[in-house]
């Protein structure tokens, strides 16, 4: 049945486990899937390890 479900902020879980190395930023959590690891951001971070401020523009 794999591995173990984590859940981000958003409430998105994903399964893996946790990275072996903490490379994500700013609070978001790092999955690896058995091969690769990958950032889940919080609200206001992107990019593949979280440190891009999200940026919202008022129109």
């Amino acid at each position: 049945m794999g591995g173990p479900l984590f859940c981000s902020i958003s409430y998105r879980c994903i399964g893996g486990s946790t990275c072996s190395v903490a490379s994500c930023a700013n609070g978001a959590m790092c999955v690896n899937n058995g091969s690769v690891d990958h950032c889940y951001c919080t609200a206001g971070y992107t990019g593949n390890f979280c440190t891009e401020r999200t940026v919202r523009t008022i129109s």
